[in-house]
């Protein structure tokens, strides 16, 4: 039911990262690995700076086998860290 509820707000609101993000990680909790891909994906790109939207699309990813997409995304986490160190953001 909890997952329902979630996938109602998204449809309700598109922007709602959290909602997204909750939605991914319940069937990502639940070994769905493929489902929860896009909406961790779109969770990331509504807010791109919450590290466990990242860390739970990047293990999903993984889990579902995406390991280039996975490295992807690890690539891309840690190039935007560095950025940040520097002060080029």
């Amino acid at each position: 039911a909890l997952p329902i509820c979630f996938l109602k707000v998204t449809q309700a609101d598109a922007s709602d990262a959290h909602a997204w993000y909750h939605l991914g990680f319940c069937a990502s909790k639940e070994g769905r690995y493929e489902e929860a891909i896009e909406p961790l994906r779109k969770a990331t790109a509504l807010v791109p700076y919450q590290r466990a939207f990242r860390y739970n699309l990047f293990m999903a990813l993984g889990r579902a086998g995406r390991t280039a997409e996975a490295q992807a995304e690890l690539d891309k986490r840690i190039a935007e860290q560095e950025r940040m160190k520097g002060g080029g953001r």
